[in-house]
């Protein structure tokens, strides 16, 4: 059943029929074969496996707790390795490398060397929302346990924090060595402050305290909540149980028995529990005895958008026997809605869509290999007896590419096993361990990691032609077919994968265009729209794909006029320029909107292209006036030499003739003479703002002009302000106008010491900044210098920054305000770009990017 799904699923593809000619011959191959005989026991011949797993790259562990993962860090769709080396310097003394490099190792992103002993696992969140994931580990020493978190790449860290600290044994108990773990569950807004938490769950094994549930604020490593509990958790899950926007975390437990107690609970029984999102206990269930253990997992089974907790009990010790169970319970209020009984304690449950009907399975399992699949309604549907015993069972994603996930078994022979979803083995692999999917990107095959005892593997599942070749009836025949649905599948291949590659690229050209996008079918419904064309016509709702543009434009008039009066017959071409009112003021647009024909004619739908012209009609109406207001400028400066120079003589006059009252004419004329200082200063400054003239460019040494300008600054500085010089050395030459960056960087620290009246700290900083995407080019690198300007002044509102560069625009009462303005021209007009950030009665930083 599952090949023909598939097979006329792919027929019925429009884009790809070739593909699907390709899987019916391929189809028409079974004829070729006979009847595959189902075995009850398993194989480990590899010749009678339909898969093995070839060994591509094979590293050797350093030290037993050394840690490799791979995970998508930056989003592009390829994974990261992240790994953990251990290295004994001394008896006594652990060096210890976090290395971020690329998949194959050409790359080293960030390498941290961390004395102490870290934890031998791995994890990432998304901390800002960005589609990147940071890293985070714990490091444990003697008595604490901090956990790190940094950027993914960069290697900045966010914060490291001592998250828990060793406390004291149970009552009575004998010392017993601390090996405490904390490990990062979730990350979200857990007190509702707008901040992200993390939640973590704390485990000491037999070392009594500290255990349970902790909730640190992401930022600053400050502690929102903690539940402690005597019994130690096992399965945290984070879901909004009752559906009102609120998530509530579900914690399992198992009994260790060695007298720990807290919160109403001891290590001598298991529980479940269920906990609000500020860390309130809503429900709790005793449910076993010392020794004894509940594994859960979270299900819909009643499908009604109200979850429930599904559960097994096993035990640790066979003197600690109990009957087992599987239970359903209610999530929100804990009521038992059915339980299956059980002799046997089961270590492992899943649910998952094991045959895809769309409603989930439920998949249980326990170390002598018996496995039994449950519905929704825990109706038994099928047990299976793998016949050997198991130490872990893991469920990965499709590596096959049959459309269904696969499961991973470690025994006790030190062996690992790959069964598909329905527990049929694909592969075996002579070692065992930790097993996680890798993905190498787009158009490479995905890959296994085995984390074995001496070794870290990295495995590709391929197929056994043996074992294809022992299933067929008439080989002769076969073999024929084979070699030309193989030729014929290469070419096919190649078609795919050219088309894929051009509808991506075509893609990625259409989110980077600085146009908006869209593109209606001919029935005008959306098949594609950019982020461009979502920001500048604010539409409130960005998932646009398969709606009618009549309900994406309803409350936008105009724009659904023009791509109606498109649809007209003949189909014909709208132009027209609208303003549109957005939260960052009024913009000047211009929409086209394009029928769109295929060969012959025929009309496959819109293509509507909007254009931001507001910054080229500033420009436009700038140019013109430039001209005009220098002439105008001139004309205001030169009168203004005269009368400074009649007010002088006129000085001079009634000194000479009326010494008495001369002290009171000098009172008005120096009002006068200020206000034509202050004038002329505006008129200076205008001009410069105006000038149109090319720049003087020449190879400089930023610090070395940055020294010169801070040497003549230095003996106004007043003595309560404190100058440092940051310098990066060695930094490649970047061409400048010299007279004007010295403008520029003159106006931005008379600034800074302007905004410290009351002292404080000027700090200049020079930097190099790699492979940055340009500023008007985002699809290639460039290499910038980095010039930061801070001061430790009163800080700028958020509102004030907002018009800092406009003109005539400041906030000191002397100014012109043209000040930034020109630093801005000046900065631009050398192809850099200048950002600030301020914290308001704290700090001030103006960055400048100037390309080398």
């Amino acid at each position: 059943m599952r090949s023909s799904n598939f097979i006329l699923s792919t027929i019925r593809a429009k884009k790809f029929p070739l593909t699907g000619l390709f899987l019916t011959l391929f189809y028409l191959s079974h004829f070729c074969w006979g009847k595959i005989p189902e075995s009850k026991k398993i194989v480990f011949d590899k010749n009678r496996l339909p898969y093995h797993l070839k060994i591509k790259r094979k590293t050797t562990k350093q030290f037993p707790l050394d840690v490799e993962k791979y995970v998508d860090l930056n989003g592009d769709g390829v994974d990261e390795c992240v790994c953990i080396r251990h290295e004994t310097k001394v008896k006594l003394y652990r060096m210890n490398q976090l290395t971020v490099k690329k998949l194959d190792g050409s790359r080293v992103y960030v390498q941290y060397n961390i004395p102490e002993l870290l934890m031998r696992d791995l994890y990432f969140y998304d901390l800002d929302g960005n589609g990147q994931k940071e890293v985070f580990c714990t490091q444990k020493t003697n008595n604490e346990i901090y956990l790190h978190i940094l950027y993914n790449l960069d290697g900045s860290y966010v914060f490291k924090f001592p998250a828990i600290s060793k406390q004291q044994y149970c009552p009575g108990a004998k010392p017993i060595r601390w090996d405490a773990s904390l490990t990062p569950v979730q990350v979200m807004d857990f007190n509702n402050d707008g901040r992200l938490d993390v939640l973590t769950k704390v485990r000491t094994n037999y070392a009594c305290y500290p255990r349970g549930i902790i909730v640190f604020d992401c930022i600053n490593g400050k502690l929102i909540w903690k539940y402690l509990m005597g019994t130690q958790p096992k399965n945290v899950w984070i879901v909004d149980l009752d559906g009102d926007g609120r998530q509530e975390i579900v914690v399992s437990t198992w009994a260790p028995g060695n007298g720990a107690v807290a919160n109403g609970t001891d290590d001598t029984h298991s529980y479940l529990m269920v906990l609000s999102q500020n860390g309130h206990l809503i429900w709790a269930k005793q449910l076993g005895g010392t020794f004894s253990g509940i594994i859960t997992d979270i299900i819909d089974a009643e499908q009604d958008g109200q979850w429930e907790i599904v559960g097994v009990k096993h035990w640790h010790k066979a003197e600690a026997r109990e009957k087992g169970f599987l239970t359903l319970w209610k999530g929100i209020t804990g009521e038992q809605v059915k339980s299956v009984p059980f002799e046997e304690s089961f270590s492992w449950i899943k649910s998952i869509d094991v045959n895809q009907d769309g409603k989930k399975e439920i998949v249980i399992g326990n170390i002598t290999g018996k496995i039994k699949i449950f519905d929704s309604t825990l109706q038994l549907l099928k047990q299976i007896d793998l016949g050997f015993q198991l130490t872990s069972m893991r469920w990965l994603p499709d590596i096959n590419l049959d459309g269904y996930p696969e499961v991973t078994c470690n025994t006790y022979q030190g062996k690992m096993l790959l069964f598909n979803s329905n527990f049929e083995i694909l592969a075996t692999f002579n070692d065992c361990g930790s097993v996680q999917r890798i993905d190498p990107g787009f158009g490479h095959r995905k890959e296994l990691l085995l984390a074995g005892e001496k070794y870290f593997y990295t495995l590709a599942l391929e197929r056994n032609l043996r074992y294809t070749i022992s299933k067929w009836k008439y080989p002769g025949l076969g073999i024929a077919l084979f070699v030309f649905l193989f030729a014929f599948g290469v070419l096919m291949w190649k078609i795919s994968l050219q088309a894929r590659e051009s509808k991506v690229l075509a893609r990625k050209i259409l989110e980077t265009t600085a146009h908006g996008i869209l593109f209606l079918d001919k029935r005008g419904k959306v098949k594609f729209s950019n982020r461009n064309f979502e920001q500048m016509l604010d539409l409130k709702n960005p998932i646009l794909a398969n709606k009618n543009y009549q309900e994406i434009f309803a409350n936008q008039p105009i724009i659904k006029n023009m791509i109606r009066d498109s649809y007209s017959n003949p189909p014909q071409k709208v132009e027209r320029e609208i303003e549109s009112a957005r939260p960052d003021g009024k913009r000047q647009l211009q929409i086209q909107v394009i029928p769109l024909f295929e060969r012959g004619a025929r009309e496959t739908g819109k293509l509507v292209i909007v254009e931001d012209q507001t910054e080229q009609k500033l420009m436009r109406k700038s140019l013109a006036w430039a001209t005009m207001a220098q002439r105008l400028t001139h004309e205001i400066k030169n009168p203004l030499t005269t009368i400074l120079l009649t007010l002088q003589r006129l000085q001079m006059e009634y000194w000479q003739k009326d010494k008495k009252r001369a002290p009171d004419y000098d009172k008005l004329v120096e009002s006068i003479i200020e206000r034509i200082n202050h004038l002329t200063k505006t008129t200076r400054g205008f001009m410069k703002f105006t000038d149109l003239e090319q720049l003087n460019l020449q190879p400089h040494d930023v610090n070395t002009l940055l020294d010169r300008i801070l040497n003549e600054y230095s003996a106004g500085i007043p003595d309560d302000i404190t100058l440092k010089r940051e310098f990066a050395p060695d930094l490649p030459k970047v061409n400048l106008d010299e007279e004007q960056f010295k403008t520029a960087m003159e106006n931005l620290i008379s600034n800074a010491i302007n905004a410290m009246d009351k002292g404080g700290t000027l700090t200049i900083t020079t930097s190099m900044a790699h492979k940055l995407h340009t500023f008007k080019d985002e699809t290639r690198y460039r290499e910038y210098v980095q010039i930061e300007v801070m001061d430790t002044g009163k800080g700028i509102s958020p509102q004030n920054i907002e018009k800092l560069f406009q003109p005539y625009f400041s906030l000191d009462k002397k100014g012109t305000g043209l000040g930034l303005t020109i630093v801005k021209k000046i900065i631009e007009d050398h192809a850099g770009i200048i950002e600030v950030q301020s914290e308001e009665g704290m700090w001030t930083v103006f960055t400048i990017w100037l390309p080398v």
